[in-house]
């Protein structure tokens, strides 16, 4: 059983971002654990958006023309005649209060940041948390940058945890701490993301079931 551990500061801090700017960035290179924060902070942040918490997966996609359909696509938005799909969504976010996470926006810089420009100027209630290795640049925009964790030195010990490098990537320094059978804490947690293959299975979970966290069956339409 992992737990996810070692970003309290990092996750308070971008959490406090988010209060206070329509749009925060995680910045940083590959393999710092961008999409884990970002995941995480979303997670905790549920209750703060009662309408709506999307992740959108943007690794796999090639063609920037395709960003709209692709976050349309995560929350269940059909194309109009009569309008483009960005005032499409506008209109079914609207003034609620929902989140959508832009992940691994890095190849398409230009296509996010227009979405994301054209989203926030047209809705009052959406915030976006989007990772990549640069800044959208986009007005208003706050850039948070994630560094590395370091792991315990060589010989140092713990008395109930030992922490072992994360199955993110083979460079990461991200912790994850497993706990002993018969010590482990029964605190209820809200759930974190699976694995797959060595690597985060959001899009499996939440985009291409077009839905949002387990713990929410709202949606913004």
């Amino acid at each position: 059983m992992t737990s996810f551990i070692g970003r309290k500061r990092e996750r308070v801090e971008v959490a406090a971002l988010l209060a206070k700017s329509r749009l925060v960035t995680l910045q940083g290179t590959g393999g710092m654990g961008k999409t884990r924060l970002a995941l995480q902070v979303a997670a905790d942040s549920l209750d703060a958006f009662p309408d709506g918490v999307w992740v959108v997966e943007l690794a796999a996609l090639k063609d920037p023309r395709l960003v709209p359909r692709t976050v349309a696509s995560v929350l269940g938005v059909s194309e109009k005649a009569d309008q483009t799909l960005v005032e499409t969504l506008a209109n079914a976010i609207g003034d609620r209060r929902s989140l959508i996470v832009l992940d691994n926006c890095e190849h398409l810089i230009s296509a996010c940041a227009e979405i994301a420009y054209a989203l926030l100027r047209r809705t009052n209630g959406m915030r976006i948390i989007a990772t990549s290795r640069e800044a959208l640049r986009v007005d208003g925009e706050q850039v948070y940058r994630v560094a590395s964790l370091s792991m315990p030195a060589r010989g140092a010990t713990t008395s109930t945890k030992s922490c072992v490098p994360t199955p993110l990537s083979s460079s990461s320094t991200e912790s994850v701490c497993s706990f002993p059978a018969g010590r482990r804490r029964h605190r209820r947690r809200r759930p974190l993301p699976t694995y797959a293959n060595g690597s985060m299975d959001c899009h499996s979970r939440w985009s291409s079931r077009q839905q949002k966290w387990p713990r929410s069956q709202s949606s913004i339409l």
